[in-house]
């Protein structure tokens, strides 16, 4: 996810923004759905539901949480300013990667 947005953070034409978008839309596609069904198989039935239902809530929330973060941390910036959004949600995306990696 993080090389989709950095992509399109340095795009400098529609052609890299839609191959952007199509890297970005793979991934999410991947991160929605394959955690979601490595944890209910994992997960002992009596609790399987409430787990995959946190799970769904927490990739929301961490959704609007960056949201916010970026509507407050660039209120300055001119209008438009996505490239700068999209790089910081990058870098986010890559500490969250590492994190999980280690």
């Amino acid at each position: 996810m993080s090389c989709g947005l950095l992509l399109i953070s340095v795009a400098t034409n529609i052609y890299l923004i839609a191959i952007s978008r199509l890297i970005l839309g793979i991934t999410v596609g991947w991160l929605w759905g394959l955690p979601t069904v490595l944890i209910i198989e994992i997960t002992p039935a009596r609790i399987r539901g409430r787990v995959a239902a946190l799970m769904e809530m927490f990739f929301i929330s961490g959704i609007v949480y960056m949201a916010g973060c970026c509507q407050f941390a660039f209120t300055s910036y001119d209008v438009g300013d996505w490239r700068t959004i999209a790089m910081v949600n990058s870098f986010v995306g890559l500490v969250a990667f590492i994190l999980v990696a280690v």
